[in-house]
């Protein structure tokens, strides 16, 4: 089946690629997101999308979600808000990577 996309009315959508999230060492890593970006070569797949939609005149959004240190004003009404918070992680500026852990 072909599916055809008008690139004037139309957005690729790249979301939450952040170093917490897809990286080794990331405040996510144990959920098995790094080793899975990896193994689907997420990244490069992601570029080489993101390339050809821009060729193709088509808006390229980029997706993050990031708190600020100390997670003010989080909803704790979901888990995955819950671990942003408990992991310190997310936050504006740094990830485990390249930021001190603040708790």
């Amino acid at each position: 089946m072909t599916i055809e996309i008008n690139a004037n009315t139309c957005a690729l959508i790249i979301q939450d690629l952040q170093n917490d999230v897809i990286t080794e060492g990331g405040a996510f890593a144990d959920s098995g997101a790094p080793a899975h970006t990896i193994s689907q070569n997420v990244v490069a797949n992601a570029a080489a999308m993101a390339a050809a939609a821009r060729v193709a005149g088509m808006a390229v959004i980029h997706v993050h979600y990031i708190v600020e240190p100390g997670a003010p004003g989080l909803k704790l009404n979901a888990p995955l808000f819950l671990g942003v918070k408990e992991a310190n992680s997310l936050v504006r500026g740094c990830d485990r990577r390249r930021c001190a852990v603040r708790r």
